[in-house]
């Protein structure tokens, strides 16, 4: 599950397209350690850097390819995961590239401008949980949740940042 996790946040906000290298690149201190988290029992050797930039962020990583080639294959299947691994995907996926607003009720996801096709395949997995979603292009291809109180109650419990676990509850409360 929290590999599942690992692969929204890591497909959300990854540091490096290198070969073998699996880690993210942000600036929220929990997500950082949430990714430490997650590699620590692996025992590989987990490496820091600050970048500065349009603003200072932290990479947090690992090289490994084993690692890197598992969650790539993750990523791939996805839509064969079972309903809570998916949803700590979308965990993930949240916490790096989500936007939730309680006020204005809406939860939306970012993809990179080359992801359109996994943003289409994600609405898909979507309606499996009877989600419906659709995908607008405003700088990005970015997934608006339709009905969104409904899955904030069904993804709550899987995402990690605190100020989105916030949005969440209150959205679905």
């Amino acid at each position: 599950m929290e590999l599942c996790y690992l692969v929204g946040l890591w497909k959300a906000d990854r540091c490096s397209t290198a070969k073998g290298v699996v880690g993210i690149k942000n600036k929220d201190n929990t997500l950082l350690q949430k990714f430490v988290e997650i590699v620590e029992p692996m025992n590989l050797k987990i490496k820091f850097r600050t970048v500065e930039g349009f603003s200072t962020t932290q990479d947090v990583y690992v090289c490994n390819s084993r690692l890197r080639r598992e969650i790539e294959n993750l990523f791939k299947l996805r839509s064969n995961l079972s309903k809570e691994e998916l949803l700590a995907y979308f965990g993930g996926r949240i916490d790096g590239d989500g936007t939730i607003d309680a006020k204005s009720s809406h939860i939306r996801i970012y993809y990179a401008p080359n992801e359109i096709s996994e943003a289409q395949e994600d609405s898909e997995i979507l309606k499996t949980f009877g989600i419906e979603s659709v995908i607008k292009k405003y700088n990005v291809p970015t997934l608006s949740i339709h009905k969104p109180r409904i899955f904030a109650a069904m993804i709550k419990n899987f995402v990690v940042s605190p100020s989105k676990k916030k949005q969440l509850n209150l959205l679905s409360a």
